[in-house]
C-alpha cells in the first residue's frame, strides 16, 4: 500500500523535473537566438535601389555585426554604416582602402591608376560620370553604390570616406525574398 501512496508524488516530481528541463531548454534556445540575431547577425531591410542589381528595394539581408571587430573591411565587401548626414544607416560596397587613390573617369573606377574590375557586380552600361582623385585617409574606406546613377555614397559631399568606427557590419546573406537567397562572403 505504501508504494501506491508514493507513486503519485513520484509522478509529480517527474513532471516537475520534465517541465524544468523544457523551461531550461527554452531559455537556452532564447539566449542563443538573442546572441545570433540580436548581437551577431542582424536582419536589415534594404531601402532604395542604390545597390541594384545586387540588392534591391525591400529585400532583407543579414548583417554580420561581429565582422567589424575581427578584421578591417576589404575591397568588395558590402557594408552597413551610419549615414554621416544622420538619416539612418546605408548599405554600400567598399571599393578603396586606406592610402589608396580613387579616380572615376567616364564611369570607370581607377584605384592608384589601375582600372577596378567590377564586372562581377556592376552593370557596365551604367551612366558615365567623372570624379576628381581622392586619397582615402587612414582608418577609412571609400564606398560606392552598385547603381551609379543613384549618387549617395562617398562621392556625395558630406558623406565622403567612411571611418571604420561608423561601420556597423558586413552584409553576409540576402534572405528575403527567398527566391533571391544569396551569400556574400
Amino acid at each position: 500500500m505504501e508504494q501506491t501512496r508514493r507513486s503519485p508524488s513520484r509522478k509529480k516530481l517527474y513532471r516537475r523535473q520534465a517541465l524544468l528541463g523544457w523551461l531550461f531548454s527554452l531559455a537556452v534556445a532564447g539566449a542563443l537566438l538573442y546572441v545570433l540575431f540580436g548581437l551577431w547577425l542582424t536582419p536589415v531591410r534594404v531601402a532604395g535601389d542604390t545597390m541594384a542589381p545586387a540588392l534591391e528595394n525591400d529585400q532583407v539581408v543579414l548583417v554580420d555585426r561581429a565582422a567589424r571587430f575581427v578584421k578591417a573591411p576589404t575591397r568588395g565587401d558590402v557594408i552597413l554604416f551610419a549615414d554621416p548626414l544622420g538619416t539612418g544607416d546605408l548599405i554600400k560596397r567598399v571599393v578603396a582602402l586606406p592610402g589608396e587613390t580613387v579616380d572615376i573617369k567616364a564611369g570607370r573606377v581607377y584605384i592608384d591608376g589601375c582600372p577596378l574590375d567590377e564586372s562581377a557586380y556592376l552593370n557596365l552600361d551604367a551612366p558615365a560620370g567623372d570624379m576628381d582623385p581622392v586619397t582615402v585617409p587612414d582608418g577609412c574606406v571609400f564606398v560606392l553604390g552598385d547603381n551609379r546613377a543613384e549618387v549617395y555614397d562617398s562621392r556625395t559631399e558630406g558623406v565622403g570616406c567612411i571611418p571604420y568606427q561608423d561601420i556597423r557590419g558586413v552584409v553576409r546573406v540576402r534572405i528575403l525574398p527567398a527566391s533571391a537567397l544569396a551569400l556574400y562572403f
